[in-house]
C-alpha cells in the first residue's frame, strides 16, 4: 500500500506545476490582447488554450518555448505585428528568460515590473516604436546578458545601478533619444564586449581616468559612440592603450576634441573610425604601419589634423 504522505506529495508538486503553468497561459493570453494585426498570422492562430501539452504548457504556440511546464522564451521577431503592448502581463512568467519582440511595429512603455523578472537573460525589442524612459528596476536584472533596446522612442537618461548588471555582454541603445555623460556611462558597463550608444543625445567627453575604465577597455571589443553630441575630450594614450581586445571603434560625427593616440600598437583594432569631430595634431605613424598596426578601415577624414 502506498504511504499516504508520499500520495499527498506527489498530488501537491502536481497542482503546483499545473498552477504555474495555468498562470503562464493567462499571462501570454493577456499579452496577447495588446497585438492588434497579426499579418503572418502566427500568434492569433496558434495562441489558443486548447493546444496544451500534457504539462499544461502551451503546445505548437508560435515562438513560445517551454521547459518543465514552464514558459521560458517568448521569439516573436519579425513578424510584423502591430499593437500596443503591457508588459505587466508578462510579470507572472517566473522562469522567463528570452524576450525578443525584434523588427515588429509594436509601442508602448517599459513597466517597473520588468525589473522583478530576474530570471530574464536577454531582452531585445529593438526595431520597434516603444517610448518613454527606461525604468530603473531594469538594474535589478543581475542575470541579464543580452540588452537590446535600439531604433525605438526612448528617451531620458539611462537610470543609475547599471553597474549592477555585470553579466551583461552586449548592450545596444542606438537610435533613440537618450541623453547623459557618456564618460560616467562608459565605466558603469564594466564586463560588455559590445556597447552602441550611436544615434543618441549623449554628450561629454572620454578624458576617463585609466584606472576607472581599464574593467570596461579590458572587455569591450565593438565600441560605437558615433553621431551623439559628445564635445570634450579624446581618449587619452595612456586610456587608448587599455583596450587591448578592441575591435571596432567609432567615434563619428561628434565635437570630440584633442589628438589621435597611438592606437596602433593596439594588435585587434580592425576598424577606427573618427571622421567629423575636431581632431587636431599628427597622425601616429604606427597606425599606417602595416608591421604594427592590423587596420584594414581608418577614417580620420574632416578633422584638423596636421
Amino acid at each position: 500500500m502506498m504511504n499516504p504522505l508520499f500520495v499527498f506529495v506527489l498530488l501537491l508538486l502536481s497542482f503546483l506545476i499545473e498552477g504555474n503553468s495555468s498562470s503562464d497561459v493567462d499571462c501570454l493570453l493577456e499579452f496577447k490582447k495588446g497585438i492588434h494585426k497579426d499579418p503572418m498570422d502566427h500568434v492569433m492562430s496558434s495562441w489558443v488554450r486548447d493546444a496544451l501539452d500534457s504539462d499544461g504548457c502551451p503546445q505548437n504556440w508560435h515562438g513560445i518555448e517551454c521547459s518543465n511546464g514552464l514558459v521560458t522564451a517568448i521569439k516573436l521577431a519579425g513578424l510584423g505585428l502591430v499593437g500596443d503592448l503591457k508588459f505587466f502581463t508578462l510579470y507572472g512568467l517566473k522562469s522567463l528568460k528570452e524576450l525578443n519582440l525584434s523588427n515588429n511595429s509594436l509601442t508602448g512603455r517599459l513597466v517597473p515590473a520588468l525589473g522583478s523578472m530576474y530570471s530574464l537573460q536577454s531582452l531585445d525589442l529593438s526595431g520597434n516604436s516603444f517610448y518613454g524612459p527606461i525604468p530603473g528596476r531594469l538594474t535589478g536584472l543581475w542575470g541579464l546578458t543580452y540588452l537590446n533596446l535600439s531604433s525605438n522612442n526612448f528617451t531620458g537618461s539611462l537610470p543609475d545601478g547599471m553597474e549592477n548588471l555585470q553579466q551583461l555582454k552586449v548592450v545596444d541603445l542606438h537610435s533613440n533619444s537618450l541623453f547623459g555623460d557618456v564618460g560616467d556611462l562608459l565605466v558603469r558597463f564594466r564586463n560588455a564586449e559590445h556597447i552602441d550608444l550611436s544615434l543618441n543625445m549623449f554628450s561629454g567627453g572620454l578624458a576617463i581616468d585609466a584606472q576607472n575604465i581599464s574593467s570596461m577597455a579590458g572587455s569591450v571589443r565593438h565600441l560605437n559612440l558615433s553621431h551623439n553630441v559628445l564635445d570634450g575630450q579624446f581618449f587619452s594614450n595612456d586610456a587608448a592603450q587599455m583596450f587591448t581586445r578592441l575591435e571596432i571603434l567609432d567615434a563619428r560625427g561628434n565635437q570630440l576634441t584633442g589628438t589621435v593616440p597611438s592606437f596602433g600598437s593596439l594588435a585587434s583594432l580592425r576598424i577606427l573610425r573618427l571622421g567629423n569631430n575636431r581632431l587636431y595634431g599628427s597622425i601616429p605613424g604606427n597606425l599606417l604601419d602595416r608591421n604594427s598596426s592590423g587596420l584594414v578601415e581608418l577614417d580620420l577624414s574632416n578633422n584638423g589634423l596636421s
